[in-house]
């Protein structure tokens, strides 16, 4: 963990803000819930399983929250980033 936010928020920006790094954070927003419901639609599970499934579905979901906190982006940017993503995906055939 660091100690100081600022280095914190350094590191991530120089991470993130490449190409290679817009589209894994892209890539992760997409995995990891960000784009989806964290509610679960699993009908078969009994409530107590899916208070837990959507307890980790928004864990997964704040890792992302923490990221772009620390990137400062807003809206705009995530748009971007995710609209980007969507493009390089379909030139390259990577879509479902």
């Amino acid at each position: 963990m660091f100690r100081r936010p600022e280095r914190a928020s350094k590191f991530y920006k120089d991470t993130f803000n490449s190409d290679a790094g817009k589209e894994v954070l892209a890539d992760l927003m997409d995995t990891h819930g960000f784009t989806t419901t964290t509610f679960p639609g699993e009908k078969s599970m009994d409530g107590q399983a899916q208070a837990l499934d959507m307890a980790f579905r928004e864990g997964e979901r704040n890792v992302i929250l923490r990221i772009l906190t620390l990137l400062e982006w807003g809206k705009p940017e995530i748009e971007v980033v995710l609209h980007d993503h969507l493009l390089n995906e379909h030139e390259r055939g990577d879509y479902d």
